[in-house]
């Protein structure tokens, strides 16, 4: 769950249109229960994003037929095991201000500090 940031009610000059991609993101994730979204379109909705208060992001091989029968949890009992089998990353964000991240093979370590950082700047 997230909250988008506010754009305001009106515009002034009434011209002002904005994309609103964090709230289109979240009516989506309401709607289907998951969805599936590239590094750089998460990075689009979290600069639109004031706050993530809880989600599971998922980072799969390109090629990993996408199902729509896996609905991952951010709150588990077993924090140390990665939700889906074929799931090379997986970040949980619990209570907006504690996120973990699991890693199934630590060569993809530094790359994922680096886009996690990246993350975090914007």
């Amino acid at each position: 769950m997230l909250t988008p940031k506010f754009h305001g009610d009106y515009p002034p000059a009434k011209e002002a249109k904005f994309d609103e991609i964090a709230h289109s993101f979240a009516k989506k994730v309401e709607k289907e229960g998951i969805v599936y979204a590239s590094f750089d379109e998460i990075q689009q909705i979290l600069q639109d994003t004031q706050y993530v208060r809880e989600g599971v992001f998922i980072c799969l091989p390109r090629l990993v037929d996408r199902s729509f029968q896996f609905f991952p949890l951010a709150d588990v009992e077993d924090v140390e095991e990665i939700q889906h089998p074929l799931a090379l990353v997986e970040i949980r964000v619990i209570d907006g201000d504690i996120f973990e991240v699991l890693i199934k093979d630590l060569s993809f370590e530094e790359e994922i500090r680096n886009k996690i950082d990246k993350l975090i700047e914007n």
